[in-house]
């Protein structure tokens, strides 16, 4: 069967599949557009990705200059260097990994280059950077340097941020002190673990006070989700009615990932069993798709086993008891609720109230501790 009949999951999701995002999507790009960083925070799989890839096509159709860096791709400072200088390089030569291509090649690399590159100006810096090791400093000027060069607009997006003191301690601090000194230059910044992030672009002191507005993704509308599957269905040639497209994403809790993973598993019971009414197929559906999750909300549920009393409250707050167990110490458990918070388990509905960030990790854990 053609990956084009099934939902996007594990990939970057298509313009066409970004559902409920057209109106966040062009607030972000007004913003750009005049100049303002952006900070986007949310939890991983929604989409923050997705999106602001679709960003950077839009800026890119309109005669920017655009780059996009995942920090989860470069263990070191060096491979974010690279990485940072291939990206920018790339709106140049058309090609990826521009650097390791360039110094595969021997003395026949300007004129083999010269043929891809748009500018005199793209194929000199391209060869400047390939001729000395990754530099992080340098990296970070590139983009800047090429829309002077270019006379253009370059928008550079640092996916996964918080992960910068990961590969340098003192990384905020020294991205602030070469950014802030770029003209032609706009920058995103997306970050999974929102509290931690936002920190850094609104706690006065902060390397990053103010430099870039903080935005959450939204929480995609029940009404979009109902509309987009049925569409979706009925293009599949399977039509379903409202009432299903509504429990659908009523069940993945609006989650886009899930949500996905969930319109899958029901697209495979509408294939092997269109017999049977459709609300026994999508119960069914949603066992196969908590089967489909679980492998990795087991990991997550065994990550929290480094933090004290995390495990014990994610498994109280999804039973819906309150966090604070009598005999636990209420500062232990004050962590262990910000530390579900940082990772993006969780989210604060209120004073004392929290809900899960996806409903269906709720529902695997119920289901695994306390049975059917």
């Amino acid at each position: 069967m053609s990956t084009s009949l099934w939902f996007p999951v594990g990939r970057i999701v298509p313009a066409a599949d970004l559902v409920g995002r057209e109106e966040f999507l062009q607030e972000i790009l007004a913003r750009i557009r005049a100049g303002e960083g952006v900070v986007i925070s949310a939890p991983r799989r929604t989409g923050k990705t997705s999106l602001t890839l679709e960003a950077l096509r839009r800026l890119r159709s309109e005669g920017w200059l655009v780059a996009h860096v995942d920090l989860l791709r470069s263990p070191n400072e060096a491979q974010l260097a690279e990485q940072l200088l291939d990206a920018v390089l790339e709106n140049e030569t058309g090609v990826r990994r521009t650097l390791s291509k360039l110094r595969q090649l021997t003395s026949h690399i300007a004129g083999k280059l010269e043929l891809k590159a748009q500018t005199k100006e793209g194929l000199e810096l391209a060869l400047a950077y390939a001729a000395t090791p990754p530099d992080l400093e340098a990296a970070l000027e590139a983009g800047n340097n090429l829309a002077e060069r270019t006379n253009r607009t370059i928008c550079i997006a640092f996916d996964e941020f918080q992960r910068a003191p990961q590969l340098r301690p003192d990384a905020y601090a020294f991205i602030r002190s070469v950014l802030q000194h770029h003209q032609r230059a706009v920058y995103m910044f997306l970050g999974s673990q929102g509290t931690l992030l936002e920190q850094q672009f609104t706690r006065v002191g902060s390397p990053f006070w103010n430099f870039a507005v903080v935005r959450a993704l939204p929480q995609v509308r029940p009404a979009s989700w109902a509309a987009y599957l049925q569409r979706k269905f009925t293009e599949f040639g399977h039509p379903i009615d409202h009432v299903i497209a509504e429990e659908m994403a009523a069940r993945s809790g609006g989650h886009p990932h899930c949500t996905m993973v969930l319109a899958n598993q029901f697209l495979l019971a509408l294939f092997s069993r269109r017999d049977l009414p459709q609300h026994l197929l999508l119960a069914a559906a949603y066992d196969a798709a908590l089967d489909d999750l679980g492998a990795t909300y087991d990991e997550l549920y065994r990550s929290l086993a480094a933090r004290s009393l995390a495990q014990e409250t994610v498994l109280r707050l999804a039973r819906e008891q309150p966090p604070y167990a009598a005999k636990a110490d209420p500062t232990a458990v004050r962590r262990a609720l910000q530390h579900l918070i940082n990772q993006g388990i969780i989210r604060r509905r209120a004073k004392g109230s929290f809900d899960f960030c996806e409903a269906m990790f709720q529902a695997y854990l119920l289901r695994e501790t306390d049975g059917p």
